[in-house]
């Protein structure tokens, strides 16, 4: 099993602590599956922090990339910052070669919980928690729903289609941020990826802190 990590840590030692949390979270119950870290830091994290990643961790570097520059500079609030980084990144790692098995996307804030259950899923679809509904009007966000991120499930031979649906997802989001519209990954999903290749379960197992906020939530 593939657990592609994203992770931006910046040098701050509260996201590195919270991204070994999430790798013991997962080798604690699956030792040998793999762990790819996609790591979107401005800058390239020191040595110290980087040392602190486990050998094993298969991490790709994309601190220093002009499309994060770009994100940054544009001047958006945080949340457009975190979505167009996390979005290019994931395009980005579908083309490299890792994907030799199912694969879940896990957020580097997050941790697995008991309640994560792979043996149960259907391995010829992506899987998500049950949508919820967004709390934001169709002229907003041109959709009703949200597929959350912070864990999901997808089969290898679905990884070039889940590029693709990134790539709308990307185009869609600084389309409405930059017209005064909100807009993220998870709208982008709901409103993007075919739900007939879908599989919707009430309970994925993963808990953590939302973003730059403090709040925790566990699905």
């Amino acid at each position: 099993m593939n657990i592609l990590v994203t992770s931006a840590i910046n040098n701050d030692p509260r996201r590195l602590q919270e991204l070994l949390k999430t790798i013991e979270s997962v080798w604690s119950r699956y030792p040998l599956s793999t762990i790819h870290i996609s790591e979107t830091s401005r800058i390239r994290p020191s040595d110290g922090f980087l040392g602190h990643i486990p050998n094993r961790v298969e991490m790709t570097g994309f601190w220093g990339a002009e499309w994060i520059d770009r994100a940054h500079d544009t001047g958006l609030p945080i949340g457009f910052v975190q979505n167009a980084i996390e979005i290019e990144a994931l395009q980005r790692m579908m083309d490299l070669p890792y994907w030799y098995d199912r694969t879940y996307k896990l957020s580097g804030r997050y941790q697995l919980t008991d309640h994560f259950n792979p043996e149960s899923h259907d391995p010829d679809r992506f899987t998500f928690r049950h949508p919820l509904r967004t709390g934001f009007s169709m002229d907003q966000v041109g959709t009703v729903g949200m597929l959350m991120t912070r864990l999901f499930g997808f089969p290898t031979s679905q990884a070039q289609y889940l590029k693709s649906v990134l790539e709308k997802i990307g185009n869609e989001h600084w389309q409405r941020w930059l017209s005064g519209k909100p807009f993220d990954i998870e709208h982008g999903l709901y409103k993007h990826i075919d739900h007939d290749i879908c599989q919707f379960v009430d309970k994925i197992g993963v808990i953590g802190r939302i973003g730059h906020l403090e709040h925790i939530v566990e699905d």
